[in-house]
């Protein structure tokens, strides 16, 4: 039997606590035009390589949308953007702000990665290339591995990361030798 050092449980791993946090930010967006905090610092090294290598990128949660704002700001291409964010709440509050900057091409959809359907991208360079180039992680990874939730008997943790690696397989079966795949997370 395989052992698991497994996170005790917290209220952090579960949707309810991730909608409940982003409710008061949405009020402080609306009264007070506050996009709220920059959770996470970005190194502007890895910001620039991501912009100038502009691959097709996933990002799977975004809390208020802040990297989204700083990747736009640097001018990363928004069509070859997309993220998920299973918390309705927060993709209320990024769509909030999205829409008061002008950037309204950012597709934010709510979904599950763990549950929903991941589409693929559209290369435009190469119809036969699958999945995504770079998947970013605002901190979903953390809450899963906090979450006292299992499928199949395993923590939803192991399910990520076979959902994670999935989107990415097909990529790395087509990539050329001195192309990278980058996953990160951010937390």
């Amino acid at each position: 039997m395989l052992e698991c050092n497994c996170l005790p449980p917290s209220k952090l791993g579960t949707l309810t606590y991730w909608d409940e946090s982003y409710e008061p930010e949405i009020v402080n967006l609306v009264d007070m035009g506050d996009e709220g905090e920059v959770w996470f610092a970005y190194d502007k090294d890895v910001l620039l390589i991501i912009q100038q290598s502009s691959p097709q990128q996933y990002q799977v949660g975004c809390g208020n949308g802040q990297l989204l704002f700083l990747l736009a700001q640097g001018g990363y291409p928004l069509e070859l953007l997309a993220v998920i964010e299973y918390s309705a709440s927060s993709i209320k509050l990024a769509s909030q702000i999205v829409h008061s900057k002008g950037l309204d091409s950012l597709r934010l959809e709510q979904k599950d990665i763990l549950m929903d359907q991941i589409p693929r991208p559209a290369h435009a360079d190469d119809n036969n290339k699958l999945g995504w180039d770079l998947i970013m992680d605002k901190g979903t990874f953390d809450a899963i591995s906090l979450s006292e939730a299992t499928v199949d008997s395993q923590g939803l943790f192991e399910h990520y990361r076979e959902k994670v690696m999935d989107l990415l397989v097909k990529v790395i079966e087509k990539r050329k030798s001195n192309e990278r795949i980058m996953l990160g997370e951010l937390s």
